[in-house]
C-alpha cells in the first residue's frame, strides 16, 4: 500500500504556458516566435505549437503549426489577416506538450493583430 501511495507522485503533471513574441502584430507580419514554458518558466522543447485563426485570419486559412527547439522556441512563419471592416482581432495559440509530465489545460495568450 505504501508503494501505492508514493507512486502517486509520478502522476502529476506540470502546467505549461505558451509566450508569443510579438505579440501585437500588424496584417501581413511574417514571424512569430512562441516560447513554451513550464510553471517555474524552464524552457520546454518538442512542444508541438499551433497558431489558428480566431476573430483575424491567417493567410491560406490554415493554421501554423511548428516545434520548440531545445531553447523552448517555434518559429512561426504566419501571415495574419483582418476582414476589410476589421481594425482589430486575434490568433490563438495551442500547445501539444509532449508526453509524459506535462499538461496544457488553460488558455495562452493570444496574438493580438492590429491595423
Amino acid at each position: 500500500m505504501l508503494n501505492m501511495v508514493s507512486g502517486v507522485g509520478a502522476l502529476t503533471t506540470t502546467e505549461l504556458d505558451a509566450h508569443p513574441t510579438p505579440d501585437v502584430v500588424h496584417p501581413g507580419n511574417g514571424t512569430i516566435a512562441v516560447a513554451a514554458v513550464d510553471a517555474a518558466g524552464h524552457a520546454v522543447p518538442d512542444v508541438t505549437v499551433v497558431l489558428s485563426a480566431d476573430t483575424a485570419g491567417l493567410a491560406g486559412g490554415k493554421p501554423v503549426v511548428g516545434r520548440t527547439n531545445e531553447t523552448g522556441v517555434a518559429t512561426l512563419r504566419a501571415t495574419p489577416t483582418l476582414s476589410a471592416t476589421a481594425d482589430q482581432g486575434t490568433l490563438t495559440i495551442t500547445v501539444k506538450p509532449p508526453s509524459g509530465q506535462y499538461a496544457d489545460r488553460r488558455a495562452n495568450a493570444d496574438v493580438l493583430v492590429v491595423r
